[in-house]
């Protein structure tokens, strides 16, 4: 099993599973366990298909819903917080692998403005501390950051 980037609710999860092949002549199947680490920790299982006989290469797909349902084939996870997905082999437990889900409502940036009137030496200062300040009507200084923006000092 082979996970690559990140998926999230309403996204299929294509698995994957190399095994030996139990019988040649058929096309067998396999179960694999899927859990979520907040929503689901006991997880659902899910048989997954043989590609062709012989080929000992197992597939299947899982659902990324809000609420676990092992008849639709569906694992649940929060859409607030980041959540582990692992599929684990039933045969094999050593045999597992794991994704993370996004984020559906990250927490939100912000804006913050300062408004300062100050004298034209302090205005001075301000703007070689904090380059991006100006000096609007009145020689106020305004001045916008984000909230990614490292702010030490005092004012």
């Amino acid at each position: 099993m082979d996970f690559a980037g990140k998926v999230g609710i309403g996204d299929n999860l294509y698995i994957e599973l190399v095994g030996t092949d139990a019988d040649n002549t058929s096309i067998d199947s396999a179960m694999v366990t899927i859990t979520s680490s907040i929503t689901d920790p006991n997880g659902i299982s899910v048989q997954l298909l043989e590609s062709a006989a012989d080929s000992g290469i197992y597939r299947g797909v899982v659902i990324v819903g809000e609420t676990s349902d092992s008849s639709t084939g569906t694992i649940g996870v929060c859409s607030s917080a980041v959540e582990t997905i692992t599929v684990i082999s039933d045969i094999e437990p050593g045999m597992q692998d794991s994704i993370n889900t996004i984020d559906k409502y990250p927490a939100k940036s912000f804006s913050v403005v300062f408004r300062l009137n100050v004298n034209r030496r302090d205005k001075k200062i301000l703007e070689n501390f904090w380059p991006g300040t100006y000096c609007s009507s009145g020689c106020s200084i305004n001045y916008l950051f984000d909230a990614s923006f490292p702010v030490s000092g005092y004012i």
